[in-house]
């Protein structure tokens, strides 16, 4: 109940309320008194009552059909308030022209009007008002769930799949065997920093913040890193970033990188297993420090399963640019393990297919199909809502729940 210093929520603007008053008139559901008393003021105006007289009159004394239709339109397509006539882009549109009777445009108005509130008859106004307000609800209920569906679910889920798993179809099919696979990598894969994921940096710096080393790596990659060109102050910038005070180009990075990941390819042994210890991974078959960037070392039994979004006429793989409605999952690797040459085209042919940024810079620093694949893999968890908030243990448990 609305009072001194209370407001309710109200059903019509403003705007509504005015446009009411005049239709209701303080009277009832009727044509509104303005309205009509405008077309008789202007009809009343001497130019516009000798036409309608003439254009009455006309057939009296024998004027022909076309003279009289183009007195109707006299000045339509100039001004055509000067005629009482219909304006020409209107005319097209209107099937409730004036064909016998004369009164021109001002006629007409006023005969709308009254057609429009069932020429007198309050139960046909409100029948049609009633069927009309129907149709715009339910046209509106559908229109509103299809805009929600886009700009809502449309760019988290794409299948009912996707709705159910919370994305996670999209990146991996065998969820049970995915969820096996990350438990098992333990802490290797920080879903927080995704967009570095499949780098040489990544892993580098997962095992120094496993170890709570605050600048640089473990002794033993250390000093394979230097055997491989990389100076203290380098190691330091690609383990421990944040301890660094260098600001290198992407390029100068890079080259950092490329070194870094022969030195992985080298780590085996003992210091493998330490660093694994430290992730707390137990990956069967990793042969040294690099294969934790290749996705069918570290995701052993379900990599055959692993997908990506795919829209038609061209894939798009960009954590960008939500998939559209429609778009499907293929497949990032062949049968034989090859990646998917719909995916592999990507460093061919830019049209084709397009991944995430930096696809072709982790080209040249890990072997192509490597880094094809990782960042199909990226994109397709980079589609998972609020994945960056979780731990991989816990996504780990959640898959196997």
């Amino acid at each position: 109940m609305a009072g001194a210093g209370f407001s309710t929520p109200g059903t019509y603007t403003p705007l509504q309320l005015i446009a009411g008053a005049g239709l209701l008139n303080n009277q009832g559901i009727a044509v509104p008194a303005t309205l009509t008393n405008a077309v008789s003021s202007y009809n009343s105006i001497t130019f516009v009552s000798n036409l309608n007289g003439a254009i009455a009159a006309a057939p009296g004394f024998g004027i022909s059909a076309n003279i009289v239709t183009t007195l109707k339109t006299l000045a339509s397509n100039a001004c055509p308030a000067l005629g009482s006539s219909v304006p020409g882009s209107y005319a097209g549109m209107n099937v409730l022209l004036p064909v016998s009777e004369p009164g021109g445009f001002g006629n007409l108005v006023a005969n709308n009007a009254a057609m429009y509130l069932g020429d007198g008859s309050v139960d046909k106004f409100c029948q049609i008002f009633q069927i009309a307000a129907g149709y715009r609800q339910s046209a509106n209920d559908l229109i509103c769930s299809a805009v929600n569906a886009t700009t809502y679910l449309g760019p988290t889920f794409t299948t009912m799949n996707d709705l159910i798993t919370g994305q996670l179809t999209a990146a991996n099919l065998a969820l049970k065997c995915f969820g096996a696979d990350i438990a098992k990598s333990g802490n290797l894969l920080n879903l927080g920093k995704l967009a570095d994921f499949g780098t040489p940096a990544s892993v580098l710096q997962q095992i120094s913040e496993q170890a709570g080393i605050t600048s640089g790596t473990l002794s033993c990659i250390a000093t394979k890193l230097a055997e491989f060109g990389l100076t203290q102050s380098d190691i330091i910038l690609l383990a421990t970033p944040e301890a660094s005070e260098r600001t290198p180009t992407e390029n100068e990075f890079n080259t950092l990188q490329k070194r870094a990941y022969a030195a992985m390819v080298a780590i085996d042994g003992d210091c493998l297993t330490y660093a694994l210890d430290i992730l707390d991974a137990v990956i069967p078959n990793i042969a040294n420090l690099g294969d934790l960037l290749d996705l069918k070392k570290i995701f052993p039994t379900s990599w055959p399963s692993m997908t990506v979004i795919s829209t038609a006429p061209s894939t798009v793989i960009d954590p960008n640019t939500p998939p559209s409605p429609g778009s499907t999952s293929i497949l990032i690797f062949e049968p034989d393990g090859a990646v998917n040459p719909a995916i592999q085209a990507a460093l061919n042919d830019s049209t084709a297919i397009t991944l995430p940024a930096g696809c072709d810079e982790l080209a040249k620093i890990i072997p192509p199909d490597q880094a094809v694949a990782n960042k199909a893999f990226q994109s397709s968890l980079q589609q998972v809502t609020g994945i960056s908030t979780v731990t991989a243990p816990q996504l780990a448990a959640a898959l196997l729940g």
